[in-house]
């Protein structure tokens, strides 16, 4: 835990709650009260937790100038460990008129306030030429909002109820296999892991039934690929006709000539371009954003 001197808060519409944003050495941070309390959970007793807990040494204590002009003293947590915190809690254990909006606060609260701070501080341009790497910074929270999305994927067969359950498992093990406080730590060079990892795992037992083992029938004219899923078992999956399995390097290669080894329609290369260009900006914006830091 640090303190630090006075900071001015920006005010961001929540639901029926207004939360706080505040800048400290170029990096956002989230004063907590408000974000425990529009939750309607009791504020000393995770106040306690996170002085206390694993999140502690990630805690600022500001001086908060709010909108009323007075200043508060408030604990802060930063903004890129604020949906570590948010999966913390426990949506299963707190009271049930509770639980709708302790999930709406998990799923969207630090998107909300993550596009505040993106719209406040415009990225600054890098040139056209410039060369970086991603090795030895972290996934932060767009690699974070990757693999949630692959999360929600996983769990969109679930009922209401174990769909939260399944979530913060996953993420659990996510941390576990990963050794990482917060999903947004793990490095950047192994967010591909991280994506296979979420996507092989299974979620047979408390939350789906086994499903029963079923005869392939492989006919000797379809294409299919044989692999094996983190448990050992083996896995056929049919091919399309008109389907590559190539890694990068071999796609990027064949979609580079003219007219192609990979016959790509013109409208399906460019939605790759700009889904390609869109991804290189995430990712300037998140070095950036750290270098700040």
């Amino acid at each position: 835990m640090t303190n630090n001197s006075t900071a001015v808060s920006n005010v961001i519409p929540f639901r029926s709650s207004k939360l706080l944003l505040v800048e400290q050495g170029g990096e956002p941070f989230v004063p907590m009260k408000p974000v425990v309390e529009g939750m309607g959970l009791a504020w000393q007793t995770q106040h306690r937790k996170l002085m206390d807990g694993r999140f502690a040494s990630t805690v600022t204590i500001m001086v908060i100038v709010a909108d009323d002009g007075k200043s508060r003293e408030m604990a802060c947590l930063p903004l890129r460990k604020l949906a570590g915190w948010l999966m913390s809690i426990h949506a299963s254990k707190v009271r049930r008129e509770l639980r709708d909006v302790v999930i709406a606060f998990q799923n969207e609260c630090d998107d909300v306030l993550w596009s505040h701070w993106n719209k406040i501080h415009a990225p600054v341009s890098l040139p056209v030429s410039t060369n970086f790497t991603l090795i030895g910074t972290t996934i932060g929270s767009d690699g974070f909002h990757c693999l949630s999305a692959v999360i929600d994927g996983k769990i969109s067969r679930l009922d209401k109820r174990a769909k939260q359950s399944a979530r913060m498992h996953i993420w659990s093990q996510v941390h576990k296999a990963f050794s990482v406080v917060s999903a947004q730590d793990i490095p950047a060079e192994q967010l591909d892991a991280a994506r296979n990892f979420v996507a092989a795992y299974s979620l047979e037992g408390q939350y789906l039934p086994k499903q029963p083992e079923q005869q392939f029938n492989v006919v000797r004219e379809g294409r299919y690929m044989l692999s094996f899923n983190h448990k050992g078992e083996q896995q056929i999956t049919q091919i399309p006709e008109n389907a590559y399995v190539l890694s990068s390097q071999e796609f990027l290669k064949g979609i580079a000539h003219i007219p192609g080894d990979i016959p790509i329609t013109t409208d399906d290369l460019f939605q790759f371009a700009i889904a390609a260009m869109n991804n290189l900006r995430l990712r300037s914006q998140s070095q950036v954003g750290r270098a700040k830091a």
